[in-house]
């Protein structure tokens, strides 16, 4: 079933006891712009998947659900291959796709993304991108791809596409990242970037990342590349060659040390108890990193105000992270909190609280879409909020 809510609300959020806040405090001084992010309104105006008895609600794999021109909201889904489409109003209106190699089909579903009023998505088992088209047409684009594993950024750049994939695996120290960039027949054009991401640990009956392991991310918006690696307090915006145009930097809080910051998750994974999915060498490592992450993630609102997400050890080591359709790379999208706002030129002008739990998807004009997952059961909710801005 569906819940729509209608109305203004203000929004409180309390941070846990157990372990703190962790988050960064707003300094009195920032002087927010016309368009500044304000506040994110408490209740949702739109929720789905949040009860049971509609099998068009029951969501599995969820990818960045997004808003759509027509008051239409697409829902991608990589467990049954489809994009839903419902109305504002909370019914369903279409699905497209469905599992197979034809036009149209899906073998693995890794992305979706608007480009104007047509649904764009990857196949990241077949590299292909398909579009549908608002009369029911579709048209498939083979990609040119070296198959190192890529995924797709939500968004696209106005000639083409750009990919990630993997330039190099590492069973013990960084993962790297290359960025590639592909023209609307499908051409490889070359590669634009390359990025550190993961930081993997080999230990006895055990590799993988590090409990305190950076990130990297890429978003896509207004048609350029944003890309960041999690340990820098930097986002550097690429023109069509990869040339940096610009950098919005900024001046990172006081961070918990490594030593300090392992020793918290341990804490909280003990409090919580350790998920059934990770190996318990997880978190006996000793291997201590020299430094932690400043932030978690970023996102590109529609007036391209940059939201970024300052690091908190007990909310985003790896120990803890559900591996959602909403962040990139790896990770879920910084799942609440309070993310830092800065202006389009990089100017901080703010901060704005994010409804706990929800992986964020996309930042609309006044709009915030994200995905919700039960901790228990795994159930997977879309839901819209109302933004203010000033």
């Amino acid at each position: 079933m569906t819940r729509v809510r209608l109305g203004n609300f203000s929004f409180f959020l309390t941070c846990s006891l157990l372990v703190g806040c962790g988050d960064w405090e707003e300094a009195p001084s920032l002087t927010p712009v016309p368009g500044t992010p304000r506040e994110i309104l408490a209740e949702p105006w739109l929720s789905l998947g949040v009860s049971g008895g509609d099998t068009t609600q029951e969501f599995y794999q969820m990818r960045t659900p997004f808003l759509l021109p027509g008051d239409r909201l697409a829902v991608p889904l990589g467990g049954s291959s489809e994009i839903r489409i419902f109305g504002l109003d909370g019914r369903f209106l279409q699905s497209f796709g469905r599992e197979g190699e034809g036009p149209g089909e899906f073998v693995d579903l890794t992305a979706a993304w608007a480009r104007g009023d047509t649904v764009e998505t990857l196949d990241g088992d077949l590299m292909r991108i398909t579009r549908f088209f608002p009369g029911g047409s579709t048209e498939v684009i083979r990609l040119e791809t070296t198959g190192r594993g890529e995924t797709a950024p939500p968004g696209a750049v106005p000639d083409g596409w750009v990919t990630v994939g993997w330039a190099g695996f590492a069973e013990s120290g960084r993962d790297l990242w290359a960025l590639q960039r592909f023209a609307r027949d499908g051409t490889l054009t070359g590669e634009i970037a390359r990025i550190e991401g993961m930081e993997r640990i080999s230990e006895p009956g055990y590799s993988g990342p590090h409990p305190l392991s950076p990130r990297a991310v890429v978003r896509v918006a207004q048609g350029q590349v944003y890309l960041a690696e999690t340990l820098t307090p930097r986002i550097q915006v690429l023109g069509p060659t990869g040339t940096v145009e610009r950098e919005i930097t900024w001046a990172p809080a006081d961070s918990t040390s490594p030593r300090d910051a392992l020793s918290l998750v341990r804490d909280v994974a003990s409090a919580r108890g350790v998920p059934d999915h990770m190996s318990a060498q997880l978190l006996q490592t000793d291997e201590v990193p020299e430094h932690v992450s400043v932030f978690w993630d970023f996102m590109v609102d529609e007036l391209g105000f940059i939201w970024v997400r300052p690091y908190d050890p007990a909310k985003h080591s790896f120990s803890f992270v559900s591996f959602l359709g909403g962040g990139y790379i790896v990770g879920a999208s910084g799942q609440g909190g309070r993310w830092r706002i800065f202006s389009p030129d990089g100017v901080e002008v703010g901060s704005v609280e994010v409804p706990e739990g929800l992986a964020l998807s996309q930042i609309t004009r006044d709009a915030v879409v994200g995905i919700r997952t039960d901790p228990n059961l795994g159930f997977e909710s879309v839901h819209v909020y109302s933004l203010e801005r000033y």
